[in-house]
């Protein structure tokens, strides 16, 4: 007993001893140890790795992506505007893929995951150069934040929009003394790259300028300069769209967006349409429940994609940062602008996805961070959980526990191999499809299953590929399509029993080729 006493207490020492060396690190004024930056870069590699692993199936972007880095009919921009309003990142995949001789997936995942940790890499740099003792902290909080790290894995053109948004902010910093033309020249190459991932990226000039102008002395003169110069560009913007001079497709569709009458009407619409399901003597106010609603459905994403650092976060913004004033902070007036974004493009559809909003991780680690010291500072003995805890979120938002969906690849390649590209399919996931090596495309997105069912004459399907889930009742399921005429070819399972099933209209004549 003696014995295993003594070894308790050295084991107790030990671990005391580590804690104490790990929390001076976090907490070091001169930025720690030269390994963070590397140790942040090789890990986001690794937990991006690890997330592709776990999950092979392609997402819907993805396979659109690639289906037009693959498409032999994509000779040159004309033809793959045709198929996507924004395919740069497709292009860009399709000649790194004819350049290298690598499969295109293998580029698209490499490069988003590659592009993720430079975003990674960035953000803490950034802390570094503005807030040294934060930088351990950073480290640890953009491999754990749920915002970004939940689409580690896949293949999206928000990494590459995260990736160079964050490299023009992190020129801002790194480039502060450096000669005007040096600057702009840095800023608006990254900016445009960015742009060419999602057009949103353009705002980043808008925080640029204010930035620039905040060098100008006299607040007054400063602030007429800036609104000056920003109403300036938004009248000749607004002049051009309304005159039909801009460029069609997506920048057309993203000035619309941001048209102060379009938004006005859009939301006069919608507030009309609420007024009419609220009781009398509150549909007057039904603008004023309209807007607060959106704001509150807003910034409880923005609280659920930071998880449990909303909590340091909102701590965060309580405490002034050394250094720098508020007001002009690059990475604050770019939080505050992308949520000015993010409302205008809720208010013009009523939906937002989370991974629009991912970007506000990177924007918000600063803060996080500070947070978070202030935490460990005033709780001491909450440091060791947090690392613990911080750790464990890293992992889980890495490794999918659910099985891949590889019922779908699965479909996809028993329709290529088993029926004809001319026939008439429908394909209740279009994944299915470019499995099958036919393209991804957008034909049917708008189409349920009923309403393809429905559908008679020379237009009807002859042949209906879909997804039936993971239903326990999977044989009433197929039972039930069977009394509607169809009649099941082939059916696919992952191990959790989710599946797909290739069916065949009962009246379509059966070829030797794809029947049972």
């Amino acid at each position: 007993m003696f014995f295993i006493g003594k070894v308790a207490s050295t084991i107790s020492c030990a671990s005391k001893e580590i804690c104490r060396h790990i929390h001076n690190q976090f907490t070091k004024q001169e930025a720690g140890l030269q390994f963070i930056l590397p140790t942040v870069l090789l890990g986001s590699i690794f937990l991006s790795l690890i997330s592709s692993l776990s999950n092979p199936i392609l997402g819907r972007d993805a396979s659109l992506y690639l289906s037009i880095a693959t498409d032999s009919s994509v000779l040159d921009v004309s033809s793959a505007l045709e198929l996507f309003d924004w395919p740069w990142y497709s292009l860009l995949i399709g000649i790194i893929s004819r350049l290298s001789g690598f499969p295109p997936e293998i580029i698209a995942r490499l490069s988003c995951e590659s592009m993720t940790a430079i975003a990674c890499l960035l953000s803490v740099d950034i802390v570094r150069k503005t807030r040294p003792d934060l930088t351990g902290w950073a480290a640890l909080i953009v491999l754990t934040i749920p915002a970004f790290n939940e689409y580690r894995g896949e293949v999206l053109r928000e990494n590459g929009f995260w990736c160079f948004s964050m490299l023009a902010l992190w020129s801002m910093y790194k480039l502060e003394d450096a000669h005007r033309i040096y600057r702009l020249s840095f800023v608006c190459l990254s900016t445009v790259i960015a742009a060419a991932f999602r057009f949103e990226a353009v705002y980043i000039f808008i925080v640029f300028a204010i930035t620039e102008f905040s060098r100008i002395q006299g607040k007054t003169l400063k602030i007429a300069v800036a609104f000056g110069s920003l109403a300036s560009v938004a009248i000749v913007l607004f002049y051009l769209l309304h005159h039909g001079l801009l460029p069609d497709g997506r920048v057309t569709s993203f000035v619309s967006r941001i048209d102060p009458l379009k938004i006005l009407n859009n939301f006069s619409d919608f507030s009309q349409y609420v007024a009419l399901k609220l009781p009398k003597y509150t549909s007057k106010n039904s603008e004023q429940l309209l807007f607060l609603g959106l704001c509150g459905y807003l910034i409880s994403k923005i609280i659920s994609a930071l998880g449990i650092f909303s909590i340091p976060w909102v701590l965060g913004w309580r405490l002034p940062r050394k250094a720098r004033a508020l007001t002009w902070d690059h990475l604050t007036i770019a939080a505050i602008g992308y949520c000015g974004i993010l409302l205008i493009f809720l208010i013009n559809t009523l939906f937002i996805s989370g991974r629009f909003i991912a970007f506000l991780g990177f924007l918000f680690l600063p803060r996080i961070s500070a947070g978070i010291h202030y935490i460990v500072n005033k709780y001491p003995k909450t440091f060791l959980p947090i690392i613990i805890l911080s750790i464990t979120l890293a992992i889980s938002n890495s490794v999918s526990l659910s099985e891949p969906k590889t019922f779908i690849r699965d479909a996809g390649i028993w329709i290529g191999n088993n029926l004809s590209k001319e026939d008439r399919i429908y394909f209740e996931d279009a994944r299915i499809r470019y499995y099958a090596q036919w393209g991804y495309v957008y034909k049917n997105r708008d189409q349920d299953k009923e309403t393809a069912l429905a559908i008679e004459g020379d237009e009807s399907y002859e042949y209906f590929a879909l997804d039936l889930g993971c239903q326990r009742q999977l044989d009433h399921q197929i039972k039930q399509l069977q009394e509607k005429g169809l009649h099941l070819l082939a059916s696919f399972k992952n191990k959790r029993g989710c599946s797909a099933a290739v069916f065949r209209r009962s009246n379509v004549p059966a070829t030797s080729q794809a029947d049972d």
